[in-house]
């Protein structure tokens, strides 16, 4: 990725930009002036919204039930912005496994498996 302008610009993260309500948040954000960096499911995700006219957004494949791809994303994205920060973070992703959602079970990592999962702030 390459490096938000020296202009600080707002900027926005969100998990799920790939398709439904992150993808509408994705473009309403851009439409706003926001740089947007999201997560999407797949390739054609990616590449429906790279050549949304609206604006900068900025789509990667990631698993968000990996960890590690989620470390890896994050660090994409604070490597992109430098010392600007982050402006807005929306964790939209979810999964959803069929059947009753009374429990929801979590891994070791603290990631939910069953139907949600969240990014881990850093601290």
């Amino acid at each position: 990725m390459t490096s938000v302008t020296k202009q600080k610009q707002r900027s926005a993260a969100i998990t799920g930009a790939g398709s439904g309500l992150g993808r509408d948040i994705a473009l309403g954000l851009a439409a706003k002036g926001y740089v947007v960096f999201g997560t999407a499911f797949s390739v054609e995700e990616v590449q429906d919204l790279k050549d949304a006219p609206s604006g900068s957004i900025r789509l990667a494949v990631c698993d968000i039930t990996k960890e590690q791809a989620v470390k890896a994303w994050a660090g994409e994205v604070s490597d992109a912005l430098g010392d600007n920060g982050l402006d807005l973070l929306v964790s939209n992703a979810g999964i959803l496994t069929p059947g009753p959602s009374r429990f929801c079970h979590s891994t070791p990592s603290g990631t939910n498996s069953r139907s949600t999962c969240s990014v881990p702030c850093p601290s």
